[in-house]
């Protein structure tokens, strides 16, 4: 189960994500969608503890978004797979 209740994110003073809330429960299929700009990336990043919210609680299977134990246990998948060019193959398998 995910639960976000009123997050809001700001980056140097640009308020990004405003009072967002939205349950997902175990199972269910999610996309997100919206336009250039809309804070989509940003939401990604404060589920995956990667930014932490300005205001509001993000819960997942009962642990905060920043949890080794929940992080142990999350995969992401972006739709553009950047790497570093000049990587040898174990380079590369080390990598991931």
């Amino acid at each position: 189960m995910i639960t976000v209740e009123n997050i809001s994110k700001t980056i140097k003073g640009k308020t990004i994500l405003q009072d967002i809330s939205f349950e997902v429960a175990d199972g269910d299929c999610v996309a997100l969608i919206g336009p250039n700009g809309a804070g989509k990336t940003t939401l990604m990043s404060c589920l995956l503890g990667d930014l932490k919210i300005s205001k509001g609680k993000i819960v997942i299977n009962g642990l905060a978004p920043n949890s080794q134990r929940l992080k142990d246990s999350v995969a992401v998948l972006p739709q553009e797979n950047r790497l570093p060019e000049k990587l040898r193959v174990c380079e590369l398998i080390a990598f991931f």
